[in-house]
């Protein structure tokens, strides 16, 4: 089996499936099969490579379940295992399970967010009780022609065959990409080499940071609900001295938001398993229901609402206020976050769109304030994400 589009094309019926990016667990995958089944009396017999897909993957995450990386990015208690990208009901590109090596040049295999220890040695991979061969093939174009790069060499495919020791009788091949540094222009003849002297992770891609899309923060968020569809676990950083925990928000048509707000920190502390299966099984309400602020003028008390002014990310600084305001300390953020059981679904629309365009022109006392560059420059350095999946070298 292999962790590609066409093996996982159902996934646009699961009724999860949203434009823009989507992640896919085990238990999704096993509530999809006992809807078919109960809901709607379709067999094995009547969906075989569904059913089939299904028992592989339970297979695959048993076999390699003892062996995550001990500071592996990813806790989750259900963990992703494809991601998708969804456009008007159509699944264009489907991420699944790869080999990468980290910054250390460990082989792992990367699912999801969680790295898994592996080895490769003489060209045979080892990774859990999963044991298997590695094969090297040119890409070809559906007419079967060899694909090449602009300078005319073969585009080439590593691939891990795989299958489980421990059971017994017919299984399903797993097939499974290792994944190859788009910079490294290696030859078919270098690369079977490097399989034969065990140094093939000199040609691998790293594993990439974080689950793609966007990064954008909490508060470059204006009035409106917004559709999450995953939490992640939180994480820790020693931000300029201090203990700095947050967490990935993943909103649909938008990308990844980080959590900075402290009331719905508190929510996601209390409430984090619960809110992390709505997400991911239909999705989960973020409603913003303020987001203003205060601050005194010469005629006194005056309030702007977002976008009108912006937050910088680093000094947590307003910018964009009129020029009459009397200092900056006599500014008072206000903003009101919290996640709901009903979605404004007339409204959202609008705001994820406002987000996107925010970036741009500002009036005020800062003719131009570019929201994406003061978030990539206040980011902690231990949560730089990818900015789009076009940097991720699947």
């Amino acid at each position: 089996m292999n962790f590609d589009l066409p093996t996982f094309r159902f996934v646009s019926d699961m009724g999860t499936g949203l434009n823009g990016w989507n992640n896919v667990t085990l238990d999704n995958l096993k509530n999809h099969v006992e809807c078919l089944e109960n809901e709607y009396g379709i067999t094995e017999k009547e969906m075989p490579d569904v059913f089939a897909s299904v028992k592989n993957v339970k297979v695959f995450l048993k076999a390699i379940e003892n062996y995550r990386l001990i500071d592996s990015d990813e806790g989750d208690r259900d963990p992703q295992v494809i991601s998708y990208y969804m456009e008007n009901g159509i699944v264009t590109r489907l991420y699944g399970p790869c080999f990468y090596k980290t910054d250390e040049d460990q082989f792992v295999l990367r699912v999801g967010r969680t790295l898994y220890n592996a080895s490769l040695k003489e060209g045979k991979i080892i990774v859990g009780n999963l044991r298997g061969s590695v094969s090297i093939t040119r890409r070809a174009d559906a007419e079967g022609n060899v694909i090449k790069d602009d300078k005319g060499n073969a585009i080439l495919s590593v691939t891990a065959k795989l299958l489980d020791r421990t059971v017994k009788g017919d299984q399903e091949m797993l097939y499974i990409p290792l994944i190859l540094d788009k910079e490294a222009k290696v030859s078919e003849a270098l690369l079977t080499l490097a399989l034969e002297e065990d140094n093939i992770c000199e040609y691998m891609a790293t594993v990439p940071k974080g689950g793609g899309g966007k990064f954008y923060d909490m508060r470059m968020l204006p009035v409106g609900d917004y559709l999450v569809t995953d939490i992640s676990d939180p994480k820790t950083y020693d931000y300029n001295g201090k203990p700095l925990k947050s967490w990935n928000i993943t909103i649909n048509g938008l990308g990844i938001v980080s959590s900075r707000t402290r009331p719905l920190e508190s929510r996601l502390e209390q409430s984090l398993v619960l809110l992390q299966k709505k997400a991911r099984n239909g999705g989960v309400v973020l409603r913003v229901s303020k987001h203003d602020v205060e601050y005194t003028t010469a005629n006194g008390k005056m309030h702007s609402s977002f976008p009108e002014f912006i937050v910088h990310l680093q000094n947590g600084e307003i910018l964009g206020l009129p020029s009459g305001k009397i200092g900056n300390k006599d500014v008072q953020h206000q903003m009101e976050v919290n996640f709901v059981d009903e979605m404004n679904t007339k409204i959202n629309p609008v705001f994820v769109q406002t987000v996107e365009k925010i970036g741009g022109t500002i009036s005020g006392s800062q003719d131009t304030v570019s929201l994406i560059e003061l978030t990539k420059s206040a980011a902690p350095k231990a949560d730089e994400e990818p900015k789009s999946y076009d940097d991720i070298p699947f």
